[in-house]
């Protein structure tokens, strides 16, 4: 047990270290534990490590801790505060384009930041089976997709499934915008006025599908109740059938008994 406490006291004092050195803050204060709404400026929260801490393990914390120092080093958070819009999925793609554009910063200066980003982005869908596009949430994909064009690098097939189902949709409109994100890249401000347009376009397109799986869930439910309509329709059909048949079929031998019993009156009053 001492043993592998030391080899994860080990690797959170190089996760440490690793921060300081990209953020160029050594008053950085970092924590393990279930992220917090409130914290200090000069706080990073990081999950805990387990006791196996796997390798996979290690990347994601790696990528998260990465993506924060690079984080407090390029992004101002009261620029981002004073253009962030107003609607829950404006602000979320706006977020995610912010996100590309500082972790963008650390992949161009430090090459080996974007295998654990990659990793920390990868470990959100790791139990997902993705195959359309409501698996994924539109602001991962746009990150991702921006994340790929600022950089200029091959990004791995886990990364790249998780974008298929929104590339042809989305990518043609980041395309149209990234020679002015990528001109920008050190200026948060100006980067800031170009991310909000191509944030606008974005929500169109993501409001627009909303809708149309809507569209697609009603039709699927109408015909369901159709269908389920017309079964209904059959089963009473046919209990009436069976009823008749039922009531002709017990009918019959009161007729028979009738008939019987006429026969006998007759033979027992014939001289």
């Amino acid at each position: 047990m001492n043993e592998k406490k030391n080899i994860i006291d080990l690797f959170k004092n190089s996760i440490s270290s690793t921060v300081r050195a990209i953020s160029e803050n050594k008053n950085i204060d970092i924590t393990y534990s279930v992220p917090s709404k409130t914290k200090k400026d000069n706080q990073i929260t990081l999950p805990s490590p387990s006791i196996k801490l796997l390798e996979n393990e290690k990347n994601e914390i790696r990528g998260k801790a990465d993506s924060s120092a690079l984080k407090l080093k390029y992004h101002n958070k009261l620029i981002h505060k004073s253009k962030t819009p107003n609607s829950v999925i404006s602000r979320k793609i706006f977020n995610s384009i912010e996100t590309a554009r500082y972790e963008s910063i650390g992949i161009n200066k430090f090459p080996g930041i974007l295998k654990n980003i990659d990793k920390s982005i990868e470990s959100k869908y790791k139990i997902k089976n993705i195959s359309e596009k409501k698996d994924v949430a539109i602001e991962d994909a746009v990150q991702i997709i921006i994340l790929e064009h600022l950089t200029e690098k091959t990004l791995p097939k886990k990364l790249k499934k998780i974008t298929e189902s929104w590339r042809n949709d989305i990518e043609p409109v980041i395309q149209e915008n990234i020679t002015k994100l990528k001109n920008n890249l050190n200026k948060q401000d100006s980067f800031s006025d170009f991310a909000l347009l191509l944030t606008e376009k974005l929500q169109l397109m993501s409001i627009e599908d909303s809708n149309n799986d809507e569209i697609d869930d009603e039709l699927e439910n109408n015909n369901s109740e159709d269908v389920g309509s017309v079964a209904e329709d059959a089963v009473k059909s046919e209990d009436t059938i069976t009823g008749s048949s039922s009531d002709d079929t017990i009918s019959q031998p009161s007729i028979d008994r009738d008939l019987n019993t006429s026969q006998n009156d007759t033979i027992s009053h014939s001289p």
